[in-house]
């Protein structure tokens, strides 16, 4: 799936669609010495540069592989605030991916991968990167020049760790914010057809891949691997009332290891039910 996004991207860039954001990007460099030694860098400089077949392999395998952690414990995660917590979210994800698809289950879980186009599945995703914050502190950074915070300089080369967990779970910006609540993450927007639309609000951000240009590459990637697994999952199976004690939502109660970096939810067990049309031969 992401060599095909991959190779697509590589096409746009060349052919001018994203080269609007290369003004922004060269700016950016010219402040940061170090970044004229970055992949992207050199590909932006020659314009005559085209990725081989094996080099867009390898970025593929780097963005699989670094996220081979953090993806599965946030779907980990998701899936038991939809399962455990909040079945009607699930059910209502359904019938909005079916209905993006013009009722066509089939064809949901064929392109559910190319196109992303059910808003309301997005806002789930964005929702549990932000409610779980796989990783609470986020990895080490150290200044390039002195910095003045609140009348308060930090030298140069001082080590910072950034709070994610903090600013994922701040109520000034998430009110309630240990509530599991996609629907804080859409908004509606007029159409040029003069139609309302609902939408997931690409202004609002959290800290779940840092920030910065130093943030997660994968970042892109990692939404759209938790997406496709949502929708497969969702189109699949229904779920089905959890029985006896059913473990916290707590995020930070719920770790395993709470001395580690990155926050690993205990076992826990889910109990979901074939759909109908998913045992007829049907890919739903």
């Amino acid at each position: 799936m992401f060599y095909e996004y991959a190779k697509k991207l590589h096409e746009d860039i060349k052919s001018g669609e994203l080269l609007t954001r290369h003004d922004d990007y060269e700016k950016t460099i010219n402040k940061i010495e170090d970044m004229k030694k970055s992949l992207m860098y050199n590909y932006f400089e020659d314009t005559n540069t085209r990725l081989t077949t094996g080099e867009i392999t390898s970025e593929c395998l780097t963005m699989v592989s670094a996220g081979l952690d953090n993806t599965p414990l946030n779907f980990k995660y998701g899936i038991h605030q939809l399962v455990n917590y909040h079945p009607e979210m699930w059910h209502t994800a359904y019938s909005e991916l079916v209905e993006a698809y013009d009722g066509d289950v089939k064809r949901a879980y064929n392109e559910c991968g190319s196109d992303m186009r059910c808003e309301y599945i997005k806002a789930i995703v964005q929702e549990t990167l932000r409610l779980f914050t796989a990783l609470p502190m986020a990895l080490p950074r150290e200044t390039t020049s002195n910095v003045i915070y609140q009348n308060v300089v930090i030298p140069k080369g001082t080590t910072l760790f950034m709070n994610c967990w903090a600013g994922n779970h701040d109520e000034r910006k998430f009110p309630d914010p240990m509530t599991f609540r996609p629907e804080r993450w859409l908004t509606t927007v007029v159409t040029e057809s003069f139609q309302e639309k609902t939408v997931v609000d690409t202004t609002m951000r959290h800290f779940a891949f840092g920030i910065g240009c130093r943030m997660c590459l994968g970042n892109n990637f990692a939404i759209r691997e938790l997406y496709v697994l949502f929708c497969k999952l969702i189109l699949k199976f229904e779920p089905v009332p959890a029985t006896g004690l059913v473990p916290t939502d707590n995020p930070l109660a719920l770790n395993s290891y709470p001395e580690s970096l990155a926050i690993e939810p205990v076992p826990f067990n889910i109990v979901l039910r074939l759909r109908e049309h998913a045992g007829n031969g049907t890919p739903a």
